[in-house]
């Protein structure tokens, strides 16, 4: 088994992502193609190479507030834009072939 960053920088993983988030339909049209508009123009590269060679640094992520469901109290989450979104969506994906060796006590 390679390691996670090597995939991220091929291509086939990324066409893997897509076609599995594809088939379980969680995509609307428009982001569906901003999906592959960024695969087809590899603009995960740039990000993926330096994450693999050590010399990038994620910004750090922007923080919002939103309501919780049936309660007057807020939830705060940290979000990130554009391709470290996408690298970081991809990056759990891959993690997911990890889930029936972590202990159930570690979530």
């Amino acid at each position: 088994m390679s390691n996670i960053l090597e995939e991220l920088c091929q291509k086939a993983t990324w066409e893997a992502f897509f076609y599995y988030k594809k088939e379980k339909q969680v995509w609307g049209n428009q982001e569906e193609k901003a999906w592959r508009d960024f695969i087809d123009q590899e603009a995960y590269l740039q990000i993926t190479n330096a994450l693999l060679n050590g010399s990038y640094t994620f910004p750090l992520p922007i923080k919002k507030q939103i309501d919780k469901v049936n309660q007057q109290k807020k939830r705060t989450v940290y979000l990130f834009q554009g391709a470290e979104n996408k690298i970081l969506k991809v990056i759990v994906w891959l993690l997911y072939r990890y889930d029936e060796v972590i202990p159930s006590n570690c979530y």
